[in-house]
């Protein structure tokens, strides 16, 4: 420690606490079957709550299928495998912010992570850049792509 300051250069893996698990789990289930049932109303009163107590939370039967969240999985262990020269070909620039990045700071440290950002496919609006895609491996687009889609799907659903 400098100044009660925890080096994480030095000590890089945070302590585990029993926060893990108090993390709210939150069934939307019903959400996506009746919207005006009692439990779908649970539903959304735990995820505003959540949201204003935690700032995040899990949802559980969400309907994306287990297989695409794996492939997901799979298909981004690929991509970060990968040696560092490929990755830096789809390096996010401070004109397009999409694509591979690894020197974030937090508090003027430099994060112990790597990242890539990618939007909806198309023209996009804030920044008016597209996405830059990795070659390989082969199908981390369309994975990636298809898991978005659900996503979205699952966050602007039908229901009123």
């Amino acid at each position: 420690m400098l100044h009660g300051i925890q080096d994480l250069d030095r000590d890089p893996v945070a302590k585990q606490s029993s926060v893990l698990d108090q993390v709210p789990i939150i069934d939307i289930s019903e959400l996506l079957v009746d919207s005006a049932a009692p439990a779908a109303k649970t539903a959304v009163d735990s995820i505003a709550e959540a949201c204003s107590s935690w700032g995040f939370f899990q949802i559980t039967n969400h309907g994306i299928p287990d297989e695409l969240i794996d492939e997901v999985w799979r298909q981004t262990r690929a991509f970060f495998a990968l040696p560092i020269a490929t990755k830096l070909e789809v390096l996010r620039t401070r004109d397009n912010p999409w694509g591979f990045y690894h020197n974030e700071l937090t508090k003027n440290q430099r994060d112990k992570k790597q990242v890539f950002d990618f939007t909806r496919e198309g023209y996009d609006p804030i920044y008016g850049k597209g996405n830059r895609w990795p070659q390989q491996p082969r199908e981390f687009r369309p994975v990636l792509q298809e898991y978005f889609d659900a996503c979205t799907r699952l966050s602007l659903p039908a229901w009123g």
